[in-house]
């Protein structure tokens, strides 16, 4: 897989970033949302920020400044969330258990970050079936969301699909959209 190279640097900033965090807690980080669209994607889907699920935000806040991240003060952005200064990537701490407590913990992946498994991230089925309720969730039909699950789905190199459909289903969608022709 050929990422660009601030998702790589990224990836190495925030694996540093999740060893500190499980030291101070024994709990163990996960990257959600569109950073783990484009690591799914290989990088066809580019991502903004990093959102990620920490259980302590007063440790994570403290993590993140410990490895140099800044508290976002940038204009243009939103005032929630840190930045580095090497990169343009923002990282946010996103509340609640991942999906919601549906996720299988069993199949929750990891990234190899410098020869090791230290990124945490959710199974690609679980971000197909988000991509998924998110279509159907928005108001205009975000047909991006829509595409994210498609290109997912695609390139994915193995799915459980009766785990796809029971959470395509607990998300409130319908696995049949990803081959369905929308208008």
């Amino acid at each position: 897989m050929a990422f660009r190279q601030e998702y790589v640097e990224a990836l190495r900033l925030i694996a540093a970033v999740f060893d500190d965090y499980e030291a101070r807690t024994g709990v163990r980080p996960i990257l959600v949302g569109g950073a783990v669209v484009e690591y799914y994607t290989a990088g066809d889907i580019i991502s903004g920020d990093f959102d990620i699920i920490a259980g302590d935000q007063q440790v994570f806040a403290d993590t993140m400044k410990a490895h140099d991240f800044r508290q976002e003060d940038r204009p243009g952005h939103l005032r929630r969330g840190f930045y580095h200064r090497q990169l343009d990537i923002g990282v946010e701490l996103v509340s609640g258990a991942l999906f919601d407590g549906r996720t299988d913990p069993e199949r929750i992946g990891v990234i190899i970050v410098e020869g090791r498994p230290r990124v945490r991230v959710p199974p690609v089925e679980d971000m197909i079936a988000d991509r998924l309720g998110q279509f159907e969730a928005s108001e205009r039909r975000d047909d991006e969301m829509l595409s994210q699950a498609r290109i997912m789905r695609d390139l994915a190199e193995s799915i459980d699909f009766a785990y796809l459909e029971r959470r395509v289903k607990e998300e409130g969608s319908d696995l049949s959209l990803l081959t369905k022709r929308i208008k």
